[in-house]
Protein backbone atom coordinates (compact mmCIF):
# COMPACT_ATOMS: atom_id res chain seq x y z
CA UNK A 1 0.00 0.00 0.00
CA UNK A 2 2.99 2.11 0.63
CA UNK A 3 3.37 5.17 2.95
CA UNK A 4 0.63 6.52 4.84
CA UNK A 5 -0.28 10.09 3.73
CA UNK A 6 -2.90 10.65 5.85
CA UNK A 7 -5.69 9.73 8.63
CA UNK A 8 -9.36 10.14 9.25
CA UNK A 9 -10.67 9.79 12.25
CA UNK A 10 -14.48 10.34 12.08
CA UNK A 11 -16.47 13.05 15.03
CA UNK A 12 -19.64 13.03 15.75
CA UNK A 13 -21.02 15.03 12.88
CA UNK A 14 -19.62 12.20 10.30
CA UNK A 15 -21.47 9.33 11.61
CA UNK A 16 -24.75 10.15 10.23
CA UNK A 17 -26.38 6.22 11.61
CA UNK A 18 -25.30 4.55 14.48
CA UNK A 19 -27.34 2.60 15.81
CA UNK A 20 -28.03 -0.97 16.97
CA UNK A 21 -31.54 -1.77 15.12
CA UNK A 22 -31.22 -1.28 10.87
CA UNK A 23 -32.77 -2.63 8.34
CA UNK A 24 -29.30 -4.25 6.62
CA UNK A 25 -30.22 -7.98 8.08
CA UNK A 26 -27.20 -9.09 6.23
CA UNK A 27 -23.28 -8.31 6.89
CA UNK A 28 -22.06 -5.59 4.40
CA UNK A 29 -19.33 -3.25 4.11
CA UNK A 30 -19.25 -0.31 1.03
CA UNK A 31 -19.24 2.35 -0.03
CA UNK A 32 -21.97 5.00 -1.98
CA UNK A 33 -20.41 7.58 -4.44
CA UNK A 34 -23.81 8.94 -5.65
CA UNK A 35 -27.13 10.32 -4.87
CA UNK A 36 -29.21 8.34 -6.00
CA UNK A 37 -26.89 4.75 -4.26
CA UNK A 38 -27.48 6.49 -1.31
CA UNK A 39 -31.06 7.41 -1.11
CA UNK A 40 -31.93 3.58 -2.15
CA UNK A 41 -29.42 2.89 1.06
CA UNK A 42 -30.86 4.86 3.08
CA UNK A 43 -34.99 3.83 2.47
CA UNK A 44 -33.49 -0.23 3.53
CA UNK A 45 -31.54 1.61 6.63
CA UNK A 46 -34.47 4.27 7.91
CA UNK A 47 -37.35 0.88 6.67
CA UNK A 48 -37.35 0.50 10.83
CA UNK A 49 -38.75 3.54 11.94
CA UNK A 50 -41.91 5.23 11.53
CA UNK A 51 -41.49 8.47 10.91
CA UNK A 52 -37.76 7.86 8.58
CA UNK A 53 -35.54 9.62 10.18
CA UNK A 54 -35.09 12.38 7.21
CA UNK A 55 -31.92 11.53 4.71
CA UNK A 56 -28.66 13.54 5.20
CA UNK A 57 -26.99 15.60 3.08
CA UNK A 58 -24.34 14.46 1.43
CA UNK A 59 -22.11 16.60 -1.07
CA UNK A 60 -20.95 13.55 -3.28
CA UNK A 61 -18.10 15.99 -5.06
CA UNK A 62 -16.59 16.04 -2.16
CA UNK A 63 -17.52 13.17 -0.09
CA UNK A 64 -18.50 9.40 0.07
CA UNK A 65 -20.21 7.35 2.94
CA UNK A 66 -19.21 4.22 4.31
CA UNK A 67 -21.83 1.88 5.30
CA UNK A 68 -20.52 -1.02 7.63
CA UNK A 69 -23.19 -3.75 8.84
CA UNK A 70 -23.10 -6.60 11.14
CA UNK A 71 -26.10 -8.20 10.19
CA UNK A 72 -29.21 -9.75 12.23
CA UNK A 73 -28.16 -11.00 15.72
CA UNK A 74 -30.54 -12.57 17.99
CA UNK A 75 -29.42 -11.06 20.98
CA UNK A 76 -28.36 -7.23 21.77
CA UNK A 77 -24.57 -6.64 22.77
CA UNK A 78 -22.88 -6.66 19.35
CA UNK A 79 -21.65 -3.24 17.97
CA UNK A 80 -19.81 -2.42 14.62
CA UNK A 81 -17.93 1.07 14.46
CA UNK A 82 -16.08 2.44 11.51
CA UNK A 83 -12.49 3.61 13.49
CA UNK A 84 -10.70 5.46 10.81
CA UNK A 85 -10.00 5.89 7.02
CA UNK A 86 -6.44 5.58 6.27
CA UNK A 87 -5.03 7.15 3.05
CA UNK A 88 -1.96 5.13 1.80
CA UNK A 89 0.05 5.99 -1.62
CA UNK A 90 -1.61 3.09 -3.58
CA UNK A 91 -5.11 2.59 -1.20
CA UNK A 92 -7.57 4.13 1.09
CA UNK A 93 -8.35 1.77 3.94
CA UNK A 94 -11.43 1.57 6.02
CA UNK A 95 -10.68 0.31 9.65
CA UNK A 96 -13.83 -1.14 11.24
CA UNK A 97 -14.44 -2.71 14.57
CA UNK A 98 -16.70 -5.51 15.54
CA UNK A 99 -18.02 -5.95 18.92
CA UNK A 100 -19.94 -9.24 20.27
CA UNK A 101 -20.46 -10.39 23.49
CA UNK A 102 -17.62 -12.68 25.04
CA UNK A 103 -17.63 -15.05 27.59
CA UNK A 104 -20.59 -14.47 30.91
CA UNK A 105 -21.65 -11.50 29.00
CA UNK A 106 -25.85 -11.37 30.24
CA UNK A 107 -27.39 -10.72 26.86
CA UNK A 108 -31.40 -9.70 26.30
CA UNK A 109 -33.13 -11.70 23.75
CA UNK A 110 -33.90 -8.21 22.07
CA UNK A 111 -32.40 -8.54 17.93
CA UNK A 112 -30.25 -6.47 16.90
CA UNK A 113 -28.81 -5.02 13.19
CA UNK A 114 -26.14 -3.03 14.02
CA UNK A 115 -24.64 -0.17 11.55
CA UNK A 116 -22.21 2.67 11.37
CA UNK A 117 -23.07 5.06 8.47
CA UNK A 118 -19.82 7.53 7.86
CA UNK A 119 -19.58 10.46 5.57
CA UNK A 120 -15.61 10.75 4.72
CA UNK A 121 -13.76 12.97 2.18
CA UNK A 122 -13.62 11.24 -0.93
CA UNK A 123 -10.18 10.37 -2.65
CA UNK A 124 -10.40 9.82 -6.16
CA UNK A 125 -8.89 7.04 -8.18
CA UNK A 126 -7.71 5.62 -4.97
CA UNK A 127 -8.58 1.65 -4.35
CA UNK A 128 -10.72 1.58 -1.23
CA UNK A 129 -10.92 -1.85 1.20
CA UNK A 130 -12.35 -1.92 4.45
CA UNK A 131 -10.33 -4.20 7.25
CA UNK A 132 -12.26 -5.36 10.32
CA UNK A 133 -11.42 -6.75 13.36
CA UNK A 134 -13.63 -8.66 16.18
CA UNK A 135 -13.65 -8.18 19.56
CA UNK A 136 -15.64 -10.05 22.13
CA UNK A 137 -14.26 -9.13 25.22
CA UNK A 138 -15.03 -11.16 28.65
CA UNK A 139 -17.64 -9.98 31.65
CA UNK A 140 -17.55 -11.10 34.57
Amino acid sequence: MGARLSVFVPDSSDHLFYRFDSGLTTPALFTVSHQAEWEAVWAQVASPYRPPPALPDVNFTAKRVLVAASGAHGTCGFVILIDSVVSYEAAEVAYVTMLEPGNQCGVTLAESEPVDIVRVPFVPSQPFTFQTRTVAPDCF
